[in-house]
């Protein structure tokens, strides 16, 4: 059995069972865009709960304290200023609330707080796992949660440090503007660092498999980090070298326009660096691609290099480019089959 309350104030019973003995308790309750809701304390059954959603409800003001409940969804309440400290809770959302700060609760697993405009901190929540602060654009200090699995704090634009967490496998902190470094993350898998404009330096993250810097036009190097699969630093002005990453297999440099050589990666099946006017083709390179290009053609049936490499309007093929006339005709002939 569900129970629900409609725009109009009504409450909503939907009942499954096809003879009723008893009135069941009552487990969820979802409270959906009830924009005159201010209090829910007189829900029957309240003490029995293990899921509440009240989202969307602006004018809610305040929330109890309801024991036992395992799931709270009160995101886009943006007259909620405050929360109950329910030590049962293993799931907390809420976006877009009102608040200055979110109680320590002992037992949560789950957090999305994003874009709580006025949160300045995040308690430090030993059981978290997943943390969600984007867009918290006034945050300014992240603990060092031990369990923590996964961080997003996307747009955090007063966050000027990461912690050296010891558990955390996925990091999303693009447009942190305030970010200079990225320190070493001991196990991270996922880096998501793009378009952190101050960012000048990332550690060697030993594990790392995933690696985006996108559009950090203050970074002027990538460290030689063994095991990475992919890396993606677009538009990123200032970066002069990338080292030769063994086991590299894709590379998207599209628009660093300051590098002048790549190194000969052996494993490299993806290659885009795209208006990087200084960087001349390598026959070599262009053979490895050409060759893993025919394997492609074998097994996934495709026909075109240009699903490995981008060189479109390359300065370096052009006439008055550093390859000549002839140099659009010796890359046709590299790519004779």
């Amino acid at each position: 059995m569900e129970y629900s309350l409609t725009k109009q104030g009504k409450i909503k019973l939907v009942i499954t069972d096809k003879k009723i003995t008893k009135l069941p308790e009552i487990k969820n309750i979802d409270i959906l865009d009830c924009s005159k809701c201010e209090l829910i304390t007189s829900i029957p059954y309240i003490e029995g709960l293990l899921k509440l959603k009240c989202c969307f409800c602006k004018s809610l003001t305040s929330i109890p304290i309801i024991k036992g409940l395992k799931y709270l969804n009160c995101s886009r309440c943006i007259s909620l200023t405050a929360l109950p400290k329910i030590d049962s809770l293993k799931q907390l959302y809420c976006s877009y609330c009102s608040l200055e700060f979110i109680p320590n609760i002992s037992n949560l697993i789950i957090l999305d707080c994003s874009s709580c405009i006025l949160l300045k901190e995040v308690p430090n929540i030993e059981s978290l796992k997943d943390l969600n602060c984007s867009h918290c654009i006034n945050l300014t200090f992240l603990p060092n949660i031990r369990q923590l699995k996964r961080l997003d704090c996307l747009d955090c634009s007063m966050l000027t440090t990461i912690p050296e967490f010891i558990s955390l496998e996925k990091l999303y902190c693009g447009y942190c503007t305030s970010l200079t470094t990225i320190p070493n993350i001991i196990g991270l898998k996922i880096l998501y660092c793009s378009d952190c404009t101050f960012l000048k330096s990332i550690s060697n993250i030993e594990g790392l498999e995933l690696l985006y810097c996108e559009e950090c036009i203050s970074l002027t190097s990538i460290p030689n980090i063994g095991g990475l699969n992919e890396l993606h630093c677009q538009k990123c002005t200032s970066l002069t070298f990338i080292p030769n990453i063994e086991g590299l297999l894709e590379l998207d440099c599209d628009g660093c326009r300051l590098l002048t050589s790549l190194p000969n990666f052996n494993n490299l099946r993806e290659l885009d660096y795209f208006d990087c006017p200084w960087i001349e083709p390598d026959e070599e390179r262009m053979d490895n691609l050409i060759k893993l290009q025919q394997w492609f053609d074998r097994f996934l049936r495709r026909k075109k290099l240009e699903k490995l490499i981008h060189l479109v309007n390359c300065y370096w093929f052009s006439p008055d480019g550093p390859g000549g006339k002839g140099a659009i005709r010796r890359l046709n002939e590299m790519v004779k089959e």
